[in-house]
């Protein structure tokens, strides 16, 4: 038997104020992994259009440093992705401009 279906009918048997504790801990517990399913979705989208894209696209922290670099940039500079991870991107610039 579903966990869900456990819960809510225990909520019913239970009644008062433990059944409608019982419903909102379900409710929550449903949303969450709604909202799991739905970001790992995402993550998965965002993930096949920067690793297919013609444009580099990149992803810096609050220090500049890269954290990701897209695959096109081997096409643009000749440098592999995991070469730059980690470097900070005005060094990268600056390095270019030689």
């Amino acid at each position: 038997m579903p966990r869900a279906l456990v819960v809510g009918t225990l909520a019913l048997v239970i009644g008062g104020a433990l059944g409608r504790l019982a419903w909102y801990f379900l409710c929550e517990w449903r949303s969450r992994i709604g909202a799991e399913r739905r970001g790992s979705a995402s993550e998965a989208r965002y993930r096949l259009i920067a690793e297919h894209s013609t444009d580099v696209i990149t992803l810096r922290d609050m220090d500049g440093m890269l954290r990701y670099v897209s695959p096109s940039i081997t096409d643009l500079l000749g440098w592999s992705p995991q070469e730059l991870v980690g470097h900070a991107a005005d060094d990268i610039l600056v390095a270019i401009d030689r």
